[in-house]
């Protein structure tokens, strides 16, 4: 059947013509989606204690924070990759870097980074400092919102050729890995900690589920800057760097919004984890 899917993936079911008009990819994802939320509603409202209800949809809030937060990410392999390759200068370090080699950028920063987080969280809870797992997860949205506005300032600020400077790119990318290191382990450990036992593994799936979404999401968003350059013809670098300006600030408001609404909703969220930090 997956099999079966991926052939099928390029596809289009004209279920309503014009409006609902999806691969059978997506269209598996909607089905599976429904039946999964439909079982774990049913689960939480017949099967769990008022207090393990609402440590599962706490679970659940986890994994919308995750949706989101991936949405933006996922654009380090669409617009990211677009935008280094046309309205960037590549040299850096006595090297010419292509856009394919940049995207290695964020394992980079995970593999430098995650030794220091793994320092970090031990001695700032033994001085009480550490914060919880929603503010976390609030902090790496507004982070991630935050590398937009790096670009932002990139493309608004070109060099002397009417390029955008790479180390403002690399400096995106330090920002949106920071923000994965909160956001990305904490949301795991929080499915498998606040997860119902009997369920843990389908609610790992949907968080899965969540980040499978979000590369959907990614690429609409990515379209917000498509650019039909006819043959024949140069792309306008002035148009383009607007054009990656209009999505990054509209990347950037999505990833700071969120991270604050979550960050206001997080004395209830720790209220409904009951104690598990």
């Amino acid at each position: 059947m997956i099999w079966g899917l991926i052939q099928a993936h390029s596809l289009f079911l004209a279920i309503i013509p014009g409006w609902f008009e999806p691969s059978p990819v997506i269209l598996a994802m909607h089905v599976i989606t429904a039946c999964l939320l439909t079982g774990i509603l049913w689960f939480m409202f017949t099967r769990c204690t008022k207090v393990e209800r609402e440590q599962m949809f706490v679970v659940l809030a986890f994994i919308v924070l995750c949706l989101v937060f991936f949405t933006i990410y996922e654009q380090t392999y669409g617009s990211w990759v677009l935008f280094s390759d046309r309205v960037m200068n590549h040299d850096a370090l006595g090297k010419e870097w292509n856009a394919s080699e940049l995207t290695s950028l964020g394992s980079f920063f995970i593999l430098v980074l995650a030794p220091f987080f793994a320092w970090l969280w031990p001695r700032l809870e033994r001085a009480g400092w550490n914060p919880s797992k929603p503010a976390k997860s609030g902090y790496g949205l507004i982070l991630a919102g935050l590398s937009f506005v790096v670009l932002v300032w990139s493309a608004r600020h070109p060099q002397a050729n009417g390029l955008t400077g790479i180390w403002w790119f690399v400096f995106a990318y330090f920002v949106l890995e920071v923000g994965e290191m909160l956001l990305s382990p904490i949301g795991l450990s929080a499915v498998t900690e606040l997860s119902v036992p009997r369920v843990v593994s389908l609610m790992m799936g949907g968080w899965f589920l969540g980040t499978s979404y979000s590369e959907v999401l990614a690429a609409g968003l990515g379209k917000l800057s498509s650019m039909e350059i006819p043959e024949g013809e140069v792309l306008n670098v002035t148009d383009a760097l607007a054009k990656y300006d209009a999505l990054f600030v509209f990347s950037a408001k999505i990833g700071i919004g969120s991270g604050l609404l979550t960050l206001l909703l997080t004395p209830l969220i720790k209220r409904w984890m009951h104690g598990v930090k």
